[in-house]
């Protein structure tokens, strides 16, 4: 690391221990690895135009894949249309383009200073070993952290400040080990908290104060607690440079089989509502989409489920631990490490949280090293939360969202299915991270898209197949690191009426290939891959 750029994270890194832990505890690159135990740290490759070291942020690119570095890129470059032999097919584009399909790495925009060993960086400064950062500063080891400061070792990390290891965190402020957390501050090892501060150990709680295994004390006696707790962490740091996750402590956490069986028995005597599900509704809007996409509709989304889940985050099939009742699970931001023994429903939780508490007596005796043992009373985690969405089919996670299938995130989305992380969308299918975009399909990273398919990385595009890296470039086809381009085919422009008829023979070529096979062989992800 940058030597200048390492004395400042450094000081930051000092500055958030003595916050977290009373005192300092050495410096960053002592902890390294334990920083890196939960992170999806951006991928190293070499450029094919200069040998340099090239940074990537995304999981699925392919071994075989060519990279270049943002700043390598000369936007202004023009290219050669292919001839007629080149375009009668996809194979043979893909064929002829092998040279112009690079991936693009080390991309940090906007404003950005003082940025290494990351990619999908804008405006931020201070950054190592980062990647999906917006408006940040003083960020290490750290994936995914829009408008954070002083993080470290995390992923997930939105609009949070002096945190070590926080995983898909809103609005929290000082705090080590919370997860799935909102708007909560000074919280060690804290799961699925709102609007809480000062905890220790708690789960699933709402506004709660001065809490440790879910029972709230006075404020002198948490603090006591506090300062026992924050010790022992401090020393097992020193001495181990790492310490367990609130994940590793209740995988390992004592069964205690007779509370369990009676939390067992109350939920089976419970009736609980199912939502109400019309998928009719999402299987039209499929439809509809591959015909805008396609020229004619694709029926049957399930029919599509494997293709539509090629590249996005795995998805898992769980049963409650309590009543087998079916939830789905997506691995992302960590949370795929829940342990399935303690994976239960939200709704579940709402009927014996009464009986989530740890007594006084088990408090008082809480430590470090038998926390696993005592928390086993009361450590049961749901994934899924549902806010003001409807007819949100197998959608375990949602918010303000509409007449969705298996999409897990939904935010502020409606009318989609099979997709992981959309935000403000509609009609989408088989994305990941897509965002702000309409009458899609497989669009990975990408947002403010319109009438796209398979695109990575690009934004402000509306017609467009297969870009990669690409902004405002609109009814082109296989077009990587472009900017205002139009009905272009490999990065040249053609006449309209040319591009229209290659368009129309290529678009009936998908259409036929996906009717019959279900899936098609070429994805943003594999056409640069000399070996396919």
């Amino acid at each position: 690391m940058n030597s200048q750029n390492y004395e400042v994270l450094n000081r930051a890194w000092k500055s958030t221990c003595k916050v977290l832990f009373g005192a300092e505890i050495g410096d960053m690159k002592e902890y390294e690895p334990w920083l890196l135990s939960g992170v999806d740290a951006p991928m190293k490759k070499k450029s094919a135009v200069s040998g340099k070291d090239v940074y990537v942020g995304i999981e699925f690119y392919k071994d075989e894949s060519r990279f270049i570095g943002l700043d390598e890129i000369d936007f202004n470059k023009k290219f050669q249309p292919l001839n007629i032999n080149e375009v009668k097919d996809i194979d043979s584009i893909v064929e002829s383009l092998q040279e112009r399909f690079l991936y693009t790495g080390n991309i940090v925009l906007g404003n950005s200073q003082f940025v290494e060993k990351s990619s999908n960086v804008i405006d931020s400064s201070y950054i190592y070993n980062a990647t999906e950062l917006v408006d940040a500063k003083y960020i290490a080891h750290l994936t995914c952290a829009p408008e954070s400061e002083y993080c470290f070792g995390s992923n997930g990390a939105g609009v949070s400040k002096q945190c070590i290891h926080i995983y898909e965190t809103f609005d929290c402020n000082r705090c080590l080990e919370i997860w799935n957390s909102r708007s909560c501050a000074d919280g060690y090892f804290t799961y699925n908290c709102d609007g809480c501060r000062e905890t220790f150990f708690t789960f699933n709680s709402y506004g709660k104060k001065y809490s440790v295994g879910n029972l709230e004390l006075d404020k002198d006696k948490y603090l006591q607690l506090k300062k026992k707790l924050i010790e022992e962490i401090r020393e097992e740091l020193v001495s181990k440079k790492q310490l367990k996750s609130l994940m590793d402590i209740i995988s390992s956490a004592k069964e205690y089989r007779k509370e369990n069986e009676e939390l067992k028995q109350i939920l089976k005597g419970h009736k609980f509502e199912e939502p109400r599900a019309n998928k009719e509704l999402v299987e039209k809007e499929f439809s509809e989409t591959a015909a805008i996409l396609f020229g004619k509709p694709l029926h049957g989304i399930d029919n599509y489920s494997r293709w539509l889940s090629r590249n996005i985050w795995e998805r898992n099939e769980c049963k409650s631990a309590l009543t087998g009742r079916r939830t789905v699970v997506v691995d992302y931001c960590n949370l795929g490490r829940i342990p399935e023994p303690r994976l239960i429903r939200k709704d579940e939780w709402e009927v014996v949280k009464e009986k989530m508490k740890l007594s006084a007596e088990d408090v008082d005796s809480l430590t470090l090293k038998n926390a696993g043992e005592t928390i086993g009373k009361i450590s049961y985690l749901p994934f899924d939360y549902n806010t003001n969405s409807t007819n949100m089919i197998d959608c375990t996670t949602t918010l303000n969202s509409a007449d969705c299938y298996l999409v897990l995130p939904a935010i502020f989305s409606k009318k989609s299915g099979v997709c992981t992380w959309i935000r403000h969308s509609s009609d989408v299918f088989g994305c990941c991270a897509g965002f702000h975009s309409s009458f899609c399909m497989k669009i990975n990273y990408s947002k403010k898209m319109n009438r796209c398919f398979e695109t990575d990385n690009s934004s402000g595009c509306s017609g467009g197949y297969f870009l990669h890296n690409c902004e405002n470039v609109n009814d082109s086809m296989f077009c990587f690191n472009m900017k205002n381009l139009r009905n272009a085919i490999g990065n040249a422009p053609l006449q309209l009426d040319k591009y229209k008829a290659v368009k129309s023979s290529l678009l009936e070529q998908m259409h036929s290939e996906l009717e019959r096979n279900k899936e098609l062989k070429w994805d943003i992800y594999n056409i640069g891959c000399l070996s396919e």
